[in-house]
């Protein structure tokens, strides 16, 4: 979150994708609100991946997280905005971004 507060003016945006609750539910808006405001990010900013079939079944019908049946959370990606081209996922030797990040920056 700090990267991104640190950078935000050289237009990097991202995204956040609630999959369940606390609880491992599915999030609601409320949820969704209440996560937000707590770590201070605009609303429209999170998304919910809130599939009737259970927890991230959206995202990882649409994205491949390299998790072999199990993840750890929270998980990060990084996309190239200009074609979505995968760059990073925490499931990988790297756990940081920012290396990625910078680079897609040109900082």
């Amino acid at each position: 979150m700090s990267y991104y507060t640190q950078h935000k003016s050289s237009g990097i945006k991202v995204w956040f994708v609630l999959g369940e609750d606390s609880a491992g539910d599915p999030p609601t808006l409320a949820v969704c609100q209440e996560w937000a405001n707590y770590h201070g990010v605009d609303p429209s900013m999170v998304f919910l991946d809130n599939d009737i079939n259970g927890p991230w079944q959206t995202t990882w019908s649409f994205m491949e997280n390299y998790a072999q049946g199990s993840i750890g959370l929270p998980w990060e990606a990084v996309l190239k905005g200009k074609d979505m081209e995968y760059l990073f996922q925490t499931q990988g030797h790297e756990k940081d971004p920012e290396g990625v990040l910078n680079a897609l920056l040109d900082l």
